[in-house]
């Protein structure tokens, strides 16, 4: 299986995406200004909570840095259904 693909054909990309949101949104934060934070564009933070930027490892650790969590945070899969 790539490492890029997560059982049922979800992305890690996507669950990525959608964890840095959740976390933003758990501490109220706009893109704006997470990206502010984590020394990013605005358009990089949107682009990575929409499953259609592929963060490298510097970048999840700005994030997760201004989101006072840590990257396994970020990366892991989480169901929630």
């Amino acid at each position: 299986m790539p490492v890029s693909t997560i059982s049922g054909g979800d992305t890690l990309i996507m669950h990525i995406g959608e964890n840095i949101r959740r976390h933003r949104d758990k501490v109220h934060l706009t893109q704006k200004q997470l990206a502010e934070r984590a020394g990013l564009k605005h358009t990089r933070i949107s682009e990575i909570e929409n499953g259609k930027g592929n963060p490298t490892i510097a970048t999840l650790i700005a994030i997760a840095s201004a989101l006072e969590t840590s990257v396994d945070k970020l990366v892991r899969h989480v169901r929630t259904s």
